[in-house]
């Protein structure tokens, strides 16, 4: 779901989380957006 290629976390995708949910969200937006950009590399 959404655009590809771009990646959110946190807050601004479902609503308030604690800090907790908010980081791992963030370190998943971020696992994911790496592998984004190496599959788009190879390309």
């Amino acid at each position: 779901m959404g655009i590809q290629g771009v990646y959110a976390a946190g807050d601004v995708t479902e609503g308030l989380f604690q800090v907790v949910f908010a980081a791992a969200e963030g370190a998943r937006a971020g696992i994911n957006a790496c592998k984004y950009l190496r599959k788009t590399k190879k390309e």
